[in-house]
């Protein structure tokens, strides 16, 4: 066995090693987790909650999954009024009479499948928003252009993006629609965050960060982004 497979076993192990240990630092203890909570009628904070929004006026939604230690997102592709690429959550805008859960689901198959045909399945959605139950919604109000913008953030637990994961196997590992993001779809959270590629649509990479600190804050230590550095430029040379 030569040394380019010992380093691919190797990492086979770590990257299922690293899954496990996302699973199991799930709050098991959740009781909230079939529950959703409308906790709506919180003082409006410094980021501009809204109280009592009604869900069905607003304009865009989308999914965060955490297990409230960390939290998995989406290395975004720069577009018009951003000059570099960025790190973002999962969501966009609303299509025709959606409902919030049908845009936020929808929304976050899209980005993180990047499906050539987006003409997804009606049935599969349906599926996903009964199967999965959110611990929290929440609408945030933004002024966009001077213009009231609404979108509602829906909380989800690490196993709900695993069902997610499992659903969407399930209906489309038949259909002849591709994924310009996965060569197999992903089956569960290992492969769905370390087996994507990039597919040229608006998701670079998933990635997962902590909850507690990373909040505005640039907390990469000078000696380890020399290290991506030399990743980078090394996986370059490798291409």
């Amino acid at each position: 066995m030569n040394n380019k497979n010992i380093n691919n076993n190797q990492l086979e192990r770590a990257l299922k090693n690293l899954e496990k240990r996302l699973i199991n630092n799930i709050d098991e203890n959740n009781d909230l987790r079939n529950d959703i909570l409308h906790n709506l009628d919180n003082k409006p904070s410094k980021r501009n909650y809204r109280k009592k929004e009604p869900k069905q006026n607003f304009h865009g939604a989308g999914t965060i999954f955490t297990n409230n230690r960390v939290v998995i997102c989406g290395y975004q592709r720069k577009y018009t009024g951003n000059k570099r690429n960025f790190i973002s959550g999962f969501g966009g805008s609303r299509e025709g009479n959606e409902d919030y859960m049908e845009t936020a689901i929808r929304e976050t198959i899209e980005e993180i499948y990047d499906f050539e045909n987006k003409n997804l399945p009606r049935k599969m959605i349906n599926e996903i928003i009964k199967s999965i139950k959110p611990s929290h919604i929440e609408p945030i109000v933004e002024n966009k252009k001077g213009k009231e913008y609404i979108y509602i953030m829906i909380k989800y637990n690490l196993r709900d993006l695993q069902t997610l994961t499992e659903i969407v196997d399930y209906y489309m590992k038949k259909s002849d629609n591709i994924s310009n993001a996965y060569e197999e779809l992903p089956r569960d959270l290992e492969e769905l965050i370390f087996m994507r590629r990039d597919g040229g649509g608006e998701i670079i990479s998933i990635c997962v960060l902590p909850v507690d600190e990373v909040r505005g804050k640039n907390l990469i230590d000078n000696g380890f982004k020399n290290d991506i550095d030399f990743l980078y430029q090394l996986a370059k040379k490798v291409n």
